[in-house]
């Protein structure tokens, strides 16, 4: 379905701030409106990241520093975007 997503996890042992970063390989057919969903281990919404992943591909690109529980947090890759488009789920780096 167009919802699901390509799911990131991470493990964290005690509540922390952490800092997200995402990265794609660019192309003419990617989605100028791929979004990052990050999302605590409680199931709650930090922030959805939108990227345009037409350009600035094999980098890392900073989504935002978050404060999550302790438990397995998610970073969320959605399969939606702009029509005729594709997403690109490279990697994602917790740090």
């Amino acid at each position: 379905a167009a919802a699901d997503a390509a799911v990131f996890s991470f493990w964290l042992e005690a509540a922390a701030t952490r800092t997200v970063d995402a990265r794609w390989t660019s192309g003419s057919n990617r989605s100028s409106l791929a979004a990052y969903v990050v999302i605590t281990a409680a199931g709650d919404t930090l922030a959805t990241v939108p990227v345009d992943q037409r350009s600035n591909g094999g980098r890392w690109h900073v989504l935002g520093s978050y404060s999550f529980p302790a438990g397995w947090n998610q970073v969320a890759l959605l399969r939606r975007g702009a029509s005729g488009s594709v997403v690109v789920a490279d990697a994602v780096r917790v740090r």
